[in-house]
This record gives structure tokens, C-alpha cells and sequence, in this order.
């Protein structure tokens, strides 16, 4: 489930609060539950306060702000917003190219492998298939479905969906792995890590994790 970020105005006079249903965008280590920003007008003068709470229950975080008079405020956010939409599109680029990168990934795998009989797309799974071939494993989309992982004979991991027929796992990186033929064939599932053993597709609507 995505954060919902809250953004509030506080005045003198007036309270009113807006609901911003974005994606967040987190590159910490702690996936944040409740994003809520408030402004408020002190005799004028205007103040970012930010209050922040995490999916881990751990320490929330209060970060006030001094912006300034009204000109303050307006630059502000509109350089903040200049600042997220270029986040937007480079990620919305890397998306739209997702197809392309992952063909240069296989081909620069096959060529070292047939120079020297060494994958070093296997080599990123060997670095981190132990989290993968423990715990329990869950499929999110709308319902919790259990997934079993097992490695088989020739060293590939293959996944199990709710004892449906098992698939294959496929790493592009340490961050980027794919389940092939998900739902079904020949439709390929890719997931980003968010954090820790917690993947996720690029449009949020699909979470892979222990």
C-alpha cells in the first residue's frame, strides 16, 4: 500500500486540508505510512511543518520550516515542484525503456558466458538467492496470494503461486528481478526492490516480498 501524504494550509482564520494520492517517492531505508505537510501563517510569516510516521512503528519525525512572507511561500513550491516532476520523468523515462535495458542486460550476460562459461547475471543471483529461499514469500495484488520459491537442479529459482505451476525467477540486478510468465505467458512480471526484501512493480500495483 502506498503512503498517503496529507497536506494541510493552517491559518488565523481558516483550516482546510487537501489529500494528495501520490506515489511517494522514498529512497530511504524506512517506508514511510503517513506523509502529512502543514503550512502554517504566523503574523504573516509562513512555516513548512512536516510530520512523518513509518510502516515500522518506529520514532515519527516533526520537521518545521521557515519560508518566509508570501513571495517565500509561492517560490517555494513552485521550485519544489519544478524538483518532483523532474523526478517523475526520469523515472517515467527508465519505465518507458524498461523493455530495452533488460535486452542489453541479456545480451551482455550471454556474450561473457559464451566467452567464458560464466553468467554474470547468475553470479548477481548467487549474491542474493539466500533471502529469496527463506521465509515466507507473498504475492500482493488487491489479495495476499503465498508463494513458494525452490532452486532447482540446474541452479534456476523457480516460484510457485499459490500452488499453481511453478515459474521461473529472473535476476537483472540486485534490485531488479522478473517473474516470468506472470500471470501468464508470455507475460513477464518486473519487480524493483523498494527495500529490503519488499518488490514492487513500477506502477505500485503489485507487491513481491517476505
Amino acid at each position: 500500500m502506498e503512503a498517503l501524504s496529507t497536506f494541510n494550509i493552517l491559518s488565523m482564520k481558516n483550516i482546510f486540508s487537501v489529500l494528495i494520492f501520490l506515489p511517494l517517492l522514498s529512497f530511504g531505508q524506512r517506508e514511510v505510512a503517513n506523509d502529512t505537510t502543514f503550512i502554517q501563517d504566523v503574523s504573516g510569516k509562513y512555516y513548512h511543518i512536516n510530520f512523518t510516521t513509518y510502516v515500522d512503528g518506529g520514532p515519527s519525525q516533526t520537521i518545521p520550516e521557515l519560508l518566509g512572507d508570501t513571495a517565500a511561500l509561492v517560490s517555494y513550491y513552485a521550485n519544489k515542484a519544478v524538483a518532483v516532476a523532474v523526478q517523475v520523468s526520469q523515472a517515467s523515462v527508465f519505465a518507458m525503456r524498461t523493455k530495452s535495458v533488460a535486452k542489453i542486460l541479456r545480451q551482455w550476460d550471454a556474450a561473457v558466458l559464451s566467452l567464458t562459461g560464466k553468467s554474470p547475471l547468475k553470479s548477481v543471483q548467487a549474491s542474493i538467492e539466500a533471502a529469496f529461499l527463506s521465509g515466507s514469500w507473498t504475492l500482493q495484488n488487491g489479495s495476499t496470494l503465498p508463494v513458494a520459491i525452490t532452486k532447482n537442479a540446474a541452479g534456476v529459482l523457480r516460484y510457485t503461486v499459490q500452488g499453481s505451476t511453478a515459474k521461473t525467477i529472473e535476476f537483472l540486478g540486485a534490485d531488479w528481478i522478473v517473474l516470468k510468465n506472470h500471470p501468464d505467458s508470455p507475460t513477464d512480471m518486473n519487480m524493483f526492490r523498494v527495500r529490503g526484501n519488499v518488490w514492487r512493480t513500477v506502477d505500485g500495483a503489485n507487491t513481491f516480498r517476505r
